[in-house]
């Protein structure tokens, strides 16, 4: 801004509230004054100081108010740019929007395991660990800018029972990863901006059971049976990073048993909906 422009804006600062109001003002003064003087007559003297001096008095007024606003248009000027450029820059910053995938449950068969093949050709698989559907959200960055050193923890665990419900203690927060393939060592990460991530929280058994997606021995032994048999679960999580408010996101996911198959492997049945997200910075 250069300095003419300045106090062009001060001066149209100083005059953008107009001298309507103090027209106004002094009209209905004046119609007060006459509405007395019709009921209580005034003395002839103090009519005529009141004619006399009533003009300058506006004019006055009007200098006073004008110039008050002259000396605080620069400040004013100075604020409204300031909230303008925080406005702006809040707009640039990284601002993640979480969804569910499509379709909701990601269905996704892993297994490990070994085979061995007898000396007479026989062949048999042992299976050692599986996974099959997986709970997972879609994170994505909607700001102009990266979001730096990502996190997607588990904060508390209800399971819905009929009667009551039953929390699931959690005294530390849990970590959950971001990469499906590394769920020990992709708890921190980075979302360039317009650019989608998934957390990945939990796996389906066959009969419904409900595991965190993480290495058994990895957590501490009273998380190792967090979750678990099928039933009606709400969990809270929390999604924060360097240059990001966090934010809460509760989910209803329930489980229950897979249909039986006869070849084939039977998959657990799961359903999940996000009941709240909430940013904390505007909360």
């Amino acid at each position: 801004m250069t300095v003419f422009s300045f106090y062009w804006s001060c001066l149209k600062s100083a005059f953008s509230s107009g001298i309507k109001p103090l027209e106004y003002g002094f009209s209905l003064l004046a119609i007060l004054i006459d509405a007395v003087d019709y009921f209580v007559e005034f003395p002839a003297a103090l009519k005529a100081i009141m004619d006399e001096f009533s003009a300058p008095a506006f004019v006055i007024i009007i200098a006073v108010v004008v110039l008050i606003r002259l000396v605080r248009a620069p400040f004013q000027l100075y604020e409204t740019e300031r909230l303008a450029k925080e406005v702006s820059e809040n707009a640039r910053l990284p601002a993640l929007e979480v969804s569910l995938p499509t379709p909701p449950v990601v269905n996704s068969i892993s297994l490990s395991g070994n085979t061995s093949e007898s000396l007479a050709g026989n062949r048999q698989t042992v299976i050692s660990c599986f996974e099959n559907d997986v709970v997972a959200l879609v994170v994505k960055n909607c700001g102009d800018f990266i979001a730096s050193q990502c996190q997607a923890r588990v904060l508390s665990i209800t399971l819905r029972l009929p009667n009551e419900d039953q929390a699931l203690e959690i005294v530390e927060s849990i970590n959950i990863p971001w990469i499906k393939e590394d769920p020990e060592g992709s708890h921190v990460i980075d979302i360039p901006p317009n650019d989608k991530r998934r957390i990945w929280l939990g796996g389906v058994r066959q009969h419904g059971h409900f595991w965190l997606f993480r290495d058994i021995k990895a957590l501490p032994i009273e998380y190792q049976q967090l979750l678990g048999a099928a039933g009606m679960y709400e969990v809270i999580l929390q999604i924060d990073g360097a240059n990001i408010p966090p934010q809460h996101v509760r989910l209803e996911i329930v489980t229950s048993e897979g249909p039986k198959v006869e070849n084939g492997f039977q998959r657990g049945k799961v359903s999940v909906r996000i009941l709240a997200n909430e940013n904390l910075l505007t909360a």
